[in-house]
């Protein structure tokens, strides 16, 4: 029954804490569920969710820690997660997905690198292949220090 569902969104009437079970909803593929009052955490299941390719769910009141296991999603292709109340250190398997994420907003999230590891490697790559030890203003690169600083 579960494998036929691929889409959960506002219309569908999803509010208040996201119950464990939605990670248990094996066909999903999209899940919007933006400025609808989400409030609790999100549930480490989401990360069962193999075949998602979108978790958009800003504007919401969602707490505490970005779970680890959406580092399992390797298909996602977009997690929208922007003014929300998270808080923590954003997991590095999040940024190795490589896909968009936007935590736009959620004052509480300490940022290690702020675009996915490949994205930093081909931007070094650039800085390296164009001389940029002669550029201008060339601070912060091929540091640990996060892109949007450099």
């Amino acid at each position: 029954l579960t494998q036929g569902i691929r889409k959960i969104d506002e219309t569908c009437g999803l509010k208040g804490v996201i119950p464990y079970q939605l990670g248990y909803i094996s066909g999903l593929q999209e899940l919007y569920a933006r400025r609808v009052g989400i409030t609790g955490t999100l549930p480490p299941e989401l990360g069962e969710l193999s075949n998602l390719r979108v978790l958009s769910m800003g504007n919401n009141r969602i707490c505490g820690p970005l779970p680890i296991t959406l580092g399992r999603l390797t298909n996602l292709q977009r997690i929208v997660l922007h003014q929300n109340r998270l808080t923590g250190e954003v997991p590095q398997e999040l940024w190795k997905l490589g896909c968009i994420v936007n935590l736009a907003g959620n004052t509480g999230l300490i940022h290690g690198a702020d675009v996915p590891e490949r994205e930093r490697e081909a931007l070094e790559e650039i800085f390296h292949s164009t001389r940029g030890g002669e550029w201008v203003c060339k601070t912060g690169w091929t540091t640990s220090t996060p892109v949007s600083q450099w």
